[in-house]
């Protein structure tokens, strides 16, 4: 399985680029534009009571309420949206000699060189205000950070308001991976998905790419939007979006695999993965990353 080195990384195909202007105004717009009475998802209520190799973590304006010690090995971790504009949880895991306060410098001037020190290990996806996603992870023992890429209303990148937070984990595996009813397929350029129910279902999400990072980003149609009509927003953000995040897998690396926790209600949805392609800066969303199911 490829595995990105720090001075390989910048050119490692599927490594994320700086270059956020369509999701700074996508994202932004959500606050405006979304209903926190989605019933897709966790509400934002779910108690903190944790079991073993349980992480549960509140997302607010602009913070993490987490936990600085986390189990290893396979982790079902949620994430809360407490806040006031829509918050993801992106996972991943410090190369060596990589630094705390060396990345936060680095999101804040070179994006880039900030992708460099991690590892993407995948994560609760964005869900808007009052709504929760829950995953389950494999986290290997050593040092991570905890990001939210997501950009609040006044364009400003989440991360970059102190959206980063450190957290190790370690100590033995203390839980197994759950059993899917299904797996979704994360290729270069294109998903596979399997059935998916109006009921709690899991999904194995894997990463099938030899080389390219991917997430299944989940939004939920309005009525009578189709497929084109997101793609059309994703290029060209304008006026409030046609959809509703609702969670989803954040990155993960070539060759990985994550458990994604659904209960979406039934109706029509999309996934699509926003990753950019190093070589032509272009979307994975507009290299084929972008697919219509229905929940029925």
């Amino acid at each position: 399985m490829p595995r990105r080195s720090a001075n390989l990384a910048v050119s490692h195909r599927g490594a994320w680029r700086p270059d956020w202007h369509r999701l700074v105004l996508l994202v932004g717009l959500l606050p405006v534009a979304c209903s926190t009475s989605v019933t897709s998802g966790l509400p934002a209520s779910v108690p903190l009571a944790e079991a073993p190799g349980k992480v549960t973590v509140r997302a607010l304006d602009y913070r993490f309420s987490m936990p600085s010690s986390w189990p290893g090995g396979w982790v079902a971790v949620t994430l809360l949206n407490n806040g006031s504009e829509p918050h993801q949880l992106q996972l991943a895991r410090l190369m060596s000699g990589a630094s705390i306060a060396k990345l936060g410098d680095d999101f804040e001037h070179n994006p880039s060189a900030a992708f460099a020190q991690l590892t993407l290990a995948g994560g609760p996806d964005a869900v808007e205000p009052g709504r929760g996603q829950e995953v389950t992870v494999l986290l290997t023992q050593g040092s991570y950070v905890a990001l939210d890429l997501a950009v609040g209303s006044d364009g400003v990148q989440n991360v970059r308001k102190g959206m980063i937070q450190a957290f190790t984990a370690g100590g033995p595996s203390i839980a197994q991976a759950p059993i899917a009813a299904g797996t979704l397929v994360e290729r270069s350029f294109g998903f596979d998905i399997p059935p998916i129910p109006a009921r709690p279902a899991i999904l194995l999400v894997h990463n099938d790419s030899r080389d390219d990072s991917h997430e299944a980003a989940i939004v939920q149609l309005g009525a009578s939007v189709q497929e084109v009509d997101v793609l059309g927003f994703l290029r060209s953000p304008s006026g409030p979006p046609p959809f509703r995040f609702v969670g989803g897998m954040a990155a993960i690396e070539p060759g990985q695999s994550g458990y994604l926790h659904l209960d979406l209600d039934p109706g029509r949805y999309v996934v699509f993965c926003a990753v950019t392609d190093p070589d032509t800066g272009r979307f994975h969303f507009d290299q084929g990353m972008i697919q219509t199911f229905t929940v029925s």
